[in-house]
């Protein structure tokens, strides 16, 4: 029994051929320069079979190379992208730090305290706000642990995890501090782009949320790395501000700093 991809294939042959046979034209006629319309309706189906033809060629169960579009159009799939170079990254950032800002109305705001640890992020885990505003709550769930996953591989590397305790988000197990940061501890948020970021997109909202301790929500644990306790003003300070990078190496910094000692939270 044929598959039905190769019998299709063979009666799209067969047909082919018949199509591209001669006519059964008259002996007496002249050749004419121009085409009939027979002959250009003859040809546009010629054409049409070719292509109907390579297509059911491709061997049965084999995937295409990308993915079909909106408009039926076969779109590659892109390559994914190189993980980010975590020394390259913060080594740029400070040489930016030590030049003067690439625009006049930029302020930088300097850490408060002790630097306690940073975190490099690529741009697509640092998205606005508003485009995860009517994201499901499963791709929201994966995004964050995606984040959870990148936050705590850096943590790992800096801080000397004796004493910590473990959170599991439903997908793997990642560090959890035992007791927040005291006292009203600072996150510096840094974005370095081509394009300018909106002051009010709130990028930096996922990473933050997953720098908190767990919490309960709706029955279920919510994941943290449990180095600051709140996010609200009173229990955190926030700086956040735009930096140039050139276009396609762009990422986000983000330092949690101890504070000032002076400043202690109201609970």
């Amino acid at each position: 029994m044929k598959c039905p991809s190769t019998a299709s294939a063979t009666a799209l042959r067969r047909l082919l051929e018949q199509r591209s046979s001669p006519s059964s034209a008259t002996s007496g006629s002249s050749p004419s320069s121009t085409l009939t319309a027979k002959e250009a309706t003859r040809g546009k189906l010629s054409a049409r079979l070719e292509k109907a033809l390579k297509r059911s060629a491709r061997p049965p169960n084999t995937p295409p190379n990308g993915t079909r579009g909106s408009k039926g159009g076969l779109r590659v799939a892109k390559p994914p992208k190189p993980p980010l170079d975590r020394d390259w990254c913060l080594a740029y950032a400070e040489e930016a730090f030590a030049r003067e800002p690439a625009r006049p109305w930029l302020e930088r705001v300097p850490g408060v305290g002790e630097l306690v640890v940073r975190f490099v992020l690529p741009l697509d885990r640092c998205t606005p706000a508003n485009a995860n505003r009517h994201r499901p709550g499963w791709a929201m769930a994966k995004e964050r642990s995606t984040v959870l996953a990148l936050l705590s591989g850096q943590l790992t590397q800096q801080l000397d995890l004796t004493g910590w305790t473990w959170c599991a988000d439903g997908r793997a197990v990642r560090p959890c501090r035992r007791e927040p940061l005291p006292g009203r501890p600072m996150m510096r948020a840094i974005r370095f782009s081509s394009i300018e970021a909106d002051d009010t997109a709130a990028w930096w909202k996922v990473p933050g949320d997953c720098l908190l301790v767990p919490r309960k929500r709706a029955g279920r644990t919510v994941p943290g790395l449990g180095l600051l306790r709140d996010d609200r003003p009173s229990a955190l300070r926030t700086a956040r501000w735009w930096e140039y990078a050139p276009r396609g190496k762009g990422f986000a910094l983000i330092e949690i700093w101890t504070g000032s000692e002076s400043e202690v939270s109201d609970g």
